[in-house]
């Protein structure tokens, strides 16, 4: 039993000494075949000096024009579903004329949120501007420290710029949605 057990140690050992010899085999014939490739991927290039040049059509016809020299893109500046196109394609346009018409249904909501944003620093300015005349009798009657009545001239000029941002905010869905 003892010669079968050693026998089996023997033949383990043996192939995982085999296992071991054909993997760093494996990994230096691998790394040779990379060098090897990488080698052979050198390609001979004979150039010439770079130059502009104008594209001349190898064909001419009168009737056809593939260019045009009064030629630009339109780009919007929103997003949204085209709903209509008002010109052809390949059309001549003028400056001003109306290519199209866009949807977008998240405007109104947006231009409803900035309305109320618009309302809602409005009332904050008053609430500021009624505490800082407030601050301001008390001032002048030495009933209150300098740094409430600089505090209370802080917030009225940062509810006047909210109110500002807010107002600009509209007025941009307003473009939107026109």
């Amino acid at each position: 039993m003892k010669k079968y057990f050693y026998i089996g140690i023997v033949v383990i050992l043996m192939l995982s000494l085999a296992l071991v010899g054909y993997g760093a085999w494996l990994n230096y014939s691998d790394e040779d075949q990379i060098a090897r490739r990488m080698d052979s991927r050198l390609l001979q290039l004979e150039g010439a000096r770079a130059e502009m040049r104008e594209l001349q059509p190898a064909l001419t016809l009168d009737a056809v024009r593939f260019s045009s020299e009064n030629m630009t893109d339109a780009v919007a500046l929103t997003n949204g579903r085209i709903l209509n196109w008002y010109v052809e394609k390949n059309s001549t346009v003028h400056k001003g004329d109306l290519f199209l018409s866009m949807g977008n249904e998240q405007v109104p909501l947006r231009i409803q949120q900035a309305t109320s944003a618009v309302r809602r620093a409005e009332a904050a300015l008053a609430q500021a501007y009624s505490a800082y005349q407030r601050q301001g009798r008390l001032m002048a009657k030495n009933a209150t420290s300098q740094e409430k009545y600089e505090a209370a001239e802080a917030q009225y000029l940062a509810a006047q710029a909210a109110l500002q941002e807010n107002e600009a905010q509209l007025e941009q869905y307003i473009v939107q949605q026109e």
